[in-house]
């Protein structure tokens, strides 16, 4: 199915879903045909940084710190 052709028929399936207030049907909603199209998504962590005061740490950290928990 062509990109243009999945994005329009997310679109549809996404209004369908919000005007009946029922769930998407098929699961495609317009977010997720974006993210097959583009494959990426763009976040920024900013603001939960400033609001509640907490630091993020890279993966490779983080994995390192599960599995040494795992270890004890």
């Amino acid at each position: 199915m062509p990109d243009t052709l999945a994005l329009l028929n997310a679109r549809i399936l996404t209004m369908i879903s919000r005007i009946t207030k029922n769930p998407l049907r098929w699961g495609l909603s317009i977010d997720q045909a974006m993210q097959m199209k583009y494959g990426r998504t763009q976040s920024n962590c900013g603001k939960s940084e400033k609001e509640l005061g907490i630091t993020y740490t890279s993966i490779r950290t983080a994995v390192e710190e599960a599995v040494a928990s795992f270890c004890d």
